[in-house]
């Protein structure tokens, strides 16, 4: 409540309705004076956000201590004295993932200086080695100039350790999230590439069709652009794309839950409260335990932590469940199984789509 003296005015400045009492009954708007001090301003904010009877308050008050009340509330009507579950959402992931984003660190690139340096040599070594057989010398110039090509493809790998031709592109979590693997120690750019897998014939095991050849012709242009550092730009492209996932999951989530409820009872609509209550609360939690990850950076406190984490929010989905559509436990606990392992198998095909897309349109 503002403590600003009331209007001598009784029409509200926001609608033009006459003003009874303190408030407007057709808008809501206190009628007040509109001037206010800095004071007030601040006062208000620091009341509106701290108050224990705000909206604000209430909502993580319940959300993290009566798991599926809010969901219960909202569905009776009971909407006015609650935050809107849509802004908190928004809220709160926004916070997840800018604290997620502002604690990336970039880790070191995969291939060194050195080891780049030395793939350089062996591949120029190679050029110069080939470039000497291919030609037949016809006389003396023509054989010494392939022994000076020799001679200094030794002299390039002479103190280097040859380098495997070995290739990997993977991808897989990591306590830091997704993390990208790529190498290609067998070709130097994608004309070379180009160029040797047209020399092969079609039944060769070692010519690339289809998809493969898309994804290592992908890797190859990754490579070219940003050398070693391809892996961490694309882990950066991946956690900044995450949100995106979320618009589809968590419809999909309340999609789960509506398979196990009676259509009659519930509408699709209701589910996607409760879904988003939920989301809620898996935000809330990922964000206190990367602040727990920070202070306490420990891979293995860490992995306990993420079993942790999971053992909550399974029993958090059940107690939910049992709250906000009143069932016994031991049937909210059997549908919380169902729709955890609904949600995990979209989860993961959500998440390896995301890493495919993420490098094949870097």
């Amino acid at each position: 409540m503002s403590h600003s003296g009331l209007r001598t005015d009784k029409h509200c400045l926001n609608c033009g309705t006459l003003v009874q009492e303190r408030y407007c009954s057709h808008c809501g708007q206190e009628n007040v004076e509109p001037k206010e001090s800095l004071w007030h301003l601040i006062r208000h904010f620091f009341e509106d956000v701290t108050h224990y009877d705000s909206k604000f308050t209430r909502f993580f008050k319940y959300l993290i201590t009566r798991p599926g009340y809010l969901t219960q509330e909202y569905l009776a009507g009971h909407r006015a004295t609650n935050l809107n579950p849509i802004r908190a959402y928004i809220f709160i992931s926004f916070v997840f993932f800018l604290v997620l984003f502002s604690g990336k660190k970039e880790e070191a690139p995969q291939e060194t200086k050195e080891e780049e340096l030395a793939l350089v040599k062996q591949q120029m070594a190679e050029g110069l080695r080939n470039a000497a057989r291919s030609h037949t010398p016809l006389n003396l110039y023509d054989s010494t100039k392939n022994a000076v090509m020799e001679d200094l493809a030794r002299s390039l790998t002479a103190e280097d350790t040859p380098i495997k031709k070995e290739q990997t592109i993977a991808f897989g979590l990591s306590q830091n999230g997704i993390k990208f693997t790529l190498q290609d120690n067998r070709y130097q750019n994608v004309q070379e590439y180009d160029s040797v897998q047209s020399t092969l014939a079609d039944t060769s095991q070692d010519k690339d069709k289809g998809i493969m050849k898309w994804i290592i012709r992908t890797n190859l242009r990754l490579k070219d652009d940003y050398g070693s550092r391809r892996n961490v730009m694309l882990e950066e492209n991946f956690q900044h794309s995450v949100p995106k996932i979320m618009f589809v999951l968590l419809p999909l989530f309340a999609l789960y839950v509506w398979l196990f409820f009676s259509r009659k009872k519930y509408y699709y609509t209701q589910h996607v409260i409760f879904s988003i209550h939920f989301h809620s609360f898996v935000f809330l939690l990922l964000l206190l335990m990367k602040l727990v990850k920070w202070i306490f950076p420990n891979e293995w406190f860490g992995l306990i932590l993420d079993i942790i984490t999971v053992l909550i929010l399974f029993i958090y989905l059940a107690i939910a469940l049992k709250n906000a559509y009143k069932q016994s436990f031991g049937l909210s606990l059997t549908k919380a199984i169902g729709v955890s392992l609904l949600y995990l198998v979209s989860l993961v095909a959500a998440v390896t789509l995301l890493a495919l897309f993420t490098f094949l349109t870097a």
